[in-house]
């Protein structure tokens, strides 16, 4: 397995005679995801200060998620001889893409338009630092389960496909 991960003119030339096999392309699109991923969350730090550890741990689980996904969306594609997973799973991820995106933004606007009245309702004398917390939490478990929602759904059409080559 030659992996080429500086060299860009040697890995055109090798893409260009066809010598990449599918098991370095899929080398490819999990580390290109991971970097990806990883810089999406290095430039949340420029733009937004981050949430304290919970948004570290929040990069971790979604690069984690990605690893394992793109794992079961390889397997779920297993037996299918047409060497097409990479276009397949960039197809496929646009309109899954743009649902994500979707789910994520109104979790979001939801959770923030639920809080605001919360906060502004409520009779009681409660804990701050437990409505702080929960403040930090949601963006947390939203992108995890944004991103678990989608490597599942991929893989169930990655297997529709699969089973429509067969």
């Amino acid at each position: 397995m030659t992996i080429h991960l500086w060299n860009t003119n040697l890995l055109a030339v090798a893409v260009a005679q066809r010598q990449v096999t599918t098991k370095e392309k899929f080398f490819y699109l999990v580390a290109g995801s991971c970097i990806g991923l990883a810089a999406g969350y290095i430039a949340l730090l420029i733009v937004v200060a981050p949430a304290g550890w919970l948004f570290w741990y929040e990069g971790l689980f979604v690069i984690i998620i990605t690893v394992f996904g793109l794992i079961r969306c390889r397997d779920k594609y297993q037996g299918v001889q047409d060497d097409r997973l990479l276009e397949d799973i960039i197809i496929l991820s646009v309109p899954l893409g743009l649902k994500i995106i979707a789910f994520t933004w109104l979790a979001y606007i939801s959770v923030d338009e639920f809080f605001s009245w919360y906060l502004l309702n409520r009779t009681f004398d409660e804990n701050p630092y437990m409505i702080a917390g929960t403040l930090k939490f949601y963006p947390f478990l939203i992108e995890v389960i944004a991103t678990f929602i989608y490597y599942i759904r991929l893989s169930a059409h990655l297997k529709t496909v699969a089973d429509g080559v067969r």
